[in-house]
């Protein structure tokens, strides 16, 4: 589904592009934005690994949400010990590394578009999980945060 979403979100941030006579390149020094964006790329992936091994695949792209209850289990160990949504966190990093490394608008316009996408899907992942697993995804649900990992567990 993310596929679908992102060759949409393009087409739309092209076509605002164009329309709006927008620069094709985002006038940002080429040396730091680069740099910048390389950085940005050598943090995300790392952190997407991490997450996607920690998750079976099936999971990680949602199909465990047809299983029953007693099939699944409630991840917290790994980067989920962090951040409560560290698959988005790290899509988060990485769109902006590829918007600064190559510098393109339609880009930047496309990692605006899916920052309120991933607050929502991952809002409604938290309803679910919440009826899933009750009490034991609460607790887990005070004890990290969001999005943004603290450095130190609790």
């Amino acid at each position: 589904m993310v596929p679908v979403i992102f060759i949409l979100f393009s087409a739309f941030s092209i076509t605002i592009t164009l329309i709006l006579s927008f620069p094709w390149t985002l006038p940002t020094p080429v040396f730091w934005s680069v740099g910048a964006g390389i950085v940005f790329l050598a943090v995300g992936f790392p952190i997407m690994i991490f997450t996607l091994r920690s998750l079976s695949t099936h999971r990680a792209f949602g199909d465990e949400l047809y299983m029953t209850e007693e099939e699944s289990r409630l991840v917290t160990t790994g980067p989920y010990a962090y951040t409560r949504n560290p698959l988005y966190l790290s899509s988060i990093i990485l769109f902006i590394g590829w918007t600064l490394f190559l510098r393109l608008t339609f880009l930047l316009i496309v990692t605006i578009l899916f920052l309120p996408l991933f607050a929502f899907a991952a809002k409604w992942e938290e309803e679910e999980l919440a009826e899933r697993f009750g009490d034991e995804y609460l607790s887990y649900k005070r004890r990290v945060p969001f999005f943004l990992p603290r450095l130190r567990r609790e």
